[in-house]
């Protein structure tokens, strides 16, 4: 009994979990189960959640606030909370103070569950659940931490600082401050000795809190520390505009407006702006206090900063053509405000940092043009007088690897030298295998360029791999430099524009890389251009359009479908170009004229030829509709119109077994029979009616012409007759058509009939006189017979068996009768 967990508890991380009486009464180890004093203000779940704050430190476990509420509600509770406490050692009436007391031995050496430990005094002395009288014999005790994060405790409240370890709130500085007799920034006074917490960035309040205590300082007129004073100048804990955080000493807060007039400075060195957008407006309310800590507020300040700093990077790694042109152009931008430029022209007058024709040299010895910068130039003394010297840029030029990534007036003052100097092969020599030019794609050798041009430059917007100098960076004046680009090595004319462009779309074609942008965008230009012969031959011969069928194809072997290929795609499965939603839509076929120039099919008279290959009927031949039928004969039609075409065996294994709907069910073609025009001109001439009996059709003669071929009357008679009984036995319907021929012109004479059977090895069997009296009438003579033929060998014709009830008999009469007589059924 005593080791089944029947007291449930809240564990360190809030969940519940049981123990035993045994758990809570061994000698190691035991768990202390707790009960909330009811007769006090707190509620038991204010102690709970703050006994998982201190991650029961205590080895104090809470029972659930539910189980406690439970108890209190029993009748038989004070037996029941003396059993507890007396058998299973439970505190059944613990308060806020006892807990607090409790905690307070806890702590040991633990720094966060002191720090905790002093938002809980706080916290429960804001709420009323302790008394002035227990804060401050509790505060008596508290643990306190140095700054070293090390636990040290006190037996009586002093003067000792307490430090803080997060961004408190003022009430509880206050609580602290009246109970625990601590002193708290900005109310102490600094020792002479640096501090580690301003070697890290501050946050914004506790930066506004550390120059409140330097106000707080220079209003008392107290003197500060030298060694604390340093500290905070050097310390990188102030937020700047770049590199995150930087020391006051070394930072700057300009005017707003001043401030965008060092942005064109800020180009060249990094300027340490103090982050209004982080401070605020605030921040302008220190600015005494920011002086005192070495933070710089004047103009001149500022650009004697950048000059130092430039002549530092010059003195170190050297200054780029680019940042040469940003210094004039800062010099320039203060010209024009009106600002005085002493301070930065000084700081950089007698560098060397310009490059010349002896090395670097300080200004007064160059003497090379800048254009637009003359007057800014010459207040560093440089020699203004280029008079469109080319030859010095060319004599001059750096090497190939200093050439790359080129600003736009430096490749336009090199189109300028090639054009006017007759000594340029150095210059383009220099710029063929150099990244100098800026492209869609970055900064490429010229002979990877392309100059667009507005009559065919959409070949050049098809695929994203082409790239093309971006005239918007250069400005429309590079479109008057055609002949020199194309002297260093760029693309400038239609006809090699094609050439580069086939080869990458031979590329693209052969990975199936075409999507359905590259595909539109390629049509339009075919609206727009004249394809050359040679692209024309790439384009028709690479598989780059996606087809229906599941495959890339060349044009040539692909169909734009339409209305004319609706009857027969049902029954072939014909490579259309695929105008799904997923590929290339229903816009595709607004270019049917350009899909029509380089080969694509279009109209169903060119593309007959794909149907002998690609037919597919399906599986059920009730399916198919007579427009299909029609639609595969006109295909044939005009194949065999066009071309020597052929039925070939090929072709009818594409075809399915029965397809054909006839009057006997679906058949093969070579198993049906087609009255055409002719046949109904035979019949009419000879009276023939039809007589539709059980879903067949057979014609039976009214009358026969006196004149008429009696052999070719019963030839026609007879072959019908045969194709009709064995139908599902093809070989012998020539000798069953040659018998009944030879009986008909025998006028079925008894003797000659029986004599023409044994001839033939066959009988004659009666079965149905009244079958025989309808359909074989002969003047004279009424004897009703069926012809039932069966062979009297094993190795003669094979017999042929009677007609089903189904199929329909044709009279015969003499020659002298004239009327036919229409046929019954018959088993």
């Amino acid at each position: 009994m005593v080791n089944i967990p029947l007291f449930k508890y809240v564990s360190s991380d809030g969940s519940l979990s049981y123990c035993s009486v045994n758990d809570c009464n061994c000698t190691h180890g035991a768990k202390r189960l707790v009960l909330a004093d009811p007769n006090q203000s707190c509620p038991c779940s204010w102690l709970i959640s703050w006994n998982k704050e201190f991650a029961c430190a205590a080895n104090h476990f809470f029972m659930p606030e539910i189980t406690q509420q439970v108890m209190l509600r029993f009748a038989d509770r004070h037996t029941l909370l003396d059993w507890l406490a007396n058998q299973v050692n439970v505190t059944t009436t613990l308060n806020v103070y006892t807990f607090a007391e409790v905690l307070c031995r806890s702590i040991e050496n633990n720094s966060k569950l002191a720090i905790t430990y002093a938002h809980f005094l706080y916290h429960s002395f804001s709420k009323g659940y302790l008394s002035v009288r227990e804060v401050d014999t509790l505060c008596g005790s508290m643990p306190l931490v140095d700054n070293y994060g090390c636990v040290n405790k006190i037996e009586k409240r002093g003067s000792r600082a307490c430090k803080r370890q997060t961004t408190d709130c003022t009430k509880l500085i206050k609580f602290l401050t009246d109970h625990l007799g601590a002193s708290d920034i900005p109310d102490i006074y600094p020792p002479n000795a640096g501090f580690p917490s301003v070697n890290a960035p501050l946050t914004k309040d506790n930066a506004f809190l550390l120059l409140d205590w330097i106000r707080k300082l220079k209003y008392r007129g107290v003197s500060i520390p030298e060694r604390f004073l340093k500290c905070i100048k050097e310390g990188s804990w102030l937020k700047v505009t770049v590199n995150g955080w930087m020391p006051p000493s070394k930072s700057f807060l300009i005017g707003s407006s001043l401030g965008r007039i060092l942005q064109t400075g800020s180009a060249l060195v990094d300027i340490p702006l103090v982050d209004e957008t982080f401070y605020g407006n605030r921040i302008r309310e220190y600015v005494e206090e920011l002086k005192t800590i070495g933070v710089m507020f004047s103009y001149e300040e500022a650009c004697e900063f950048i000059g130092r700093e430039l002549m530092h990077r010059a003195a170190s790694s050297g200054i780029s053509r680019s940042q040469v042109i940003l210094m004039l152009k800062f010099i320039q931008h203060q010209r024009e405000s009106l600002l005085p430029v002493d301070k930065f022209v000084n700081s950089i007058r007698n560098g060397s940092w310009l490059k010349t024709s002896h090395g670097l040299r300080s200004p007064a010895y160059f003497g090379e043009e800048i254009y637009n910068f003359q007057e800014e130039l010459k207040l560093l003394r440089v020699i203004v007088g280029f008079s469109g010297n080319y030859k010095v840029v060319i004599d001059h030029l750096k090497s190939p690897s200093n050439l790359a990534n080129l600003t736009a007036k430096a490749v336009l003052l090199i189109m300028e030298c090639i054009k006017y100097s007759s000594s340029s092969s150095k210059l383009i020599n220099s710029l063929m295998g150099t990244s100098c030019l800026k492209t869609n794609m970055g900064f490429k050798t010229p002979g990877e360029c392309f100059l667009y041009d507005p009559v065919w430059g959409c070949i050049l917007e098809v695929f994203n791999g082409l790239p093309v100098i971006d005239h918007k960076f250069y400005g429309n004046k590079i479109f008057t430099y055609k002949g020199e680009l194309k002297q260093i090595g760029v693309v400038v004319d239609f006809e090699e524009a094609i050439k580069k462009f086939a080869h990458h779309f031979k590329q693209k074609a052969s990975q199936t890389a075409f999507n359905q942008q590259h595909v539109k965008s390629f049509l339009s230009c075919c609206r727009l251009l004249k394809l050359t012969q040679d692209l024309l031959v790439t384009v028709r011969n690479q598989k780059w359009l996606l087809t229906k069928v599941g495959s890339y194809r060349c044009p040539r072997d692909c169909i734009l479908d339409g209305v004319a290929w609706k009857s027969i795609s049902f029954i072939t499965r014909l490579p259309f170009i695929d105008d799904g939603d997923n590929c290339y839509g229903k816009g595709i076929h607004e270019y049917k004229e350009e899909l029509k120039s380089i080969g694509v099919v279009t109209e169903l008279k060119d593309g007959v030829k794909f149907v002998p290959k690609c037919l597919n009927f399906p599986l059920d031949p009730s399916t198919i509709t007579p427009e299909s039928v029609f639609s595969l004969l006109e295909c044939i039609r005009l194949q065999i119109q066009g071309i020597a075409f052929s039925i070939d065996d090929d072709f009818r294994k594409r075809l399915p077994i029965n397809w054909l709907k006839t009057h006997a069910g679906y058949r093969s073609p070579d198993k049906c029979l087609l009255f055409d025009s002719k046949w109904n001109l035979y019949l009419s001439e000879r009276n023939w009616k039809p007589e539709d009996k059980a879903a067949r059709k057979i014609w039976i003669p009214e009358s026969a012409n006196e004149n008429d071929s009696l052999v070719k009357y019963a030839t026609y008679f007879s072959e019908a007759i045969s194709e009709g009984v064995l139908r599902e036995n093809h070989d012998h319907v020539a000798a069953l058509s040659e018998l009944i021929t030879l009986a008909f012109v025998l006028e079925f004479n008894d003797e000659e009939i029986e004599f023409l059977m044994e001839s033939k090895n066959l009988q004659i069997f009666c079965v149905d006189d009244e079958f025989i009296g309808s359909y074989f009438l002969r003047a004279g003579d009424q004897e009703r017979k069926i012809l039932n033929v069966y062979p009297r060998k094993r190795r003669g014709v094979r017999g042929i068996s009677h007609w089903h009830s189904a199929r329909g008999y044709p009279g015969f009469t003499q020659k002298r009768r004239k009327k036919g007589v229409s046929s019954a059924d018959s088993n």
